[in-house]
């Protein structure tokens, strides 16, 4: 890999943060009318991308955050979300249906994203965004020799 200089190294280090590449290059130090074109230019160039890369594989390590630890926590997340919560009025006083039982909610937002999370994660297709099929025609005459064979009629 080609050696960086020291503002497209901070712009890797910065980029880190939020992976804002035009706030990435305003952090390191490029102008802030030029930082858009010059976040682009970066964020092609094939050693800065490479170094970025390093730069998350370390992350990771440290942070011991894999794909099994994704996992445990939508696990952990959908537990969690799927619990039914007894709701309250602002007393903390349970808050009733018009048959007199206690109203129960859930975190449906929180079940659904770690379901999508988890099913990712093991692979059912269950939310892939494009479904390839693949279908086999058998064609017993093409179109010119059905117009061909009508004509003789």
């Amino acid at each position: 890999m080609a050696k960086l200089t020291d503002k497209q190294e901070m712009f890797c280090l910065e980029y880190l943060i939020d992976l804002n590449a035009t706030q990435a290059a305003i952090r390191a130090g490029y102008a802030e009318s030029s930082s858009k074109a010059n976040a682009n230019r970066m964020i092609a160039n094939d050693c800065i991308k490479e170094r970025i890369q390093e730069l998350k594989s370390v992350r990771e390590k440290e942070l011991k955050v894999d794909a099994l630890w994704v996992l445990e926590r939508s696990i952990e997340l959908h537990d969690r979300c799927s619990q039914a919560k007894l709701v309250t009025d602002r007393e903390g006083n349970p808050i009733k249906d018009e048959d007199g039982r206690p109203v129960y909610k859930f975190e449906h937002a929180g079940v659904s994203k770690a379901l999508e999370l988890i099913g990712k994660h093991v692979n059912i297709q269950a939310f892939a965004d494009k479904v390839v099929s693949e279908t086999t025609v058998t064609v017993k005459e093409t179109l010119a020799e059905k117009l061909k064979r009508g004509s003789k009629r």
